[in-house]
């Protein structure tokens, strides 16, 4: 069980990072703030940690 949270904190983490780095992309090509940006792609950044969550869980009962 231990090695599958330190697993799942891993895609956790790396997801976050990606998320950031795409968000500061856009960010810059539109010239908008960071920050602003993150908001306004709040529910799409929600949604996507929720079935990132529910694709692994079901991965992990499968097995």
């Amino acid at each position: 069980m231990a090695d599958r949270a330190k697993y799942m904190t891993l895609v956790l983490a790396l997801y976050a990072v990606a998320i950031a780095v795409i968000i500061a992309a856009v960010s810059t090509i539109l010239d908008r703030s960071f920050l602003d940006s993150v908001v306004n792609l709040a529910p799409a950044i929600i949604f996507g940690l929720i079935g990132m969550i529910a694709h692994g869980a079901r991965h992990d009962l499968d097995s």
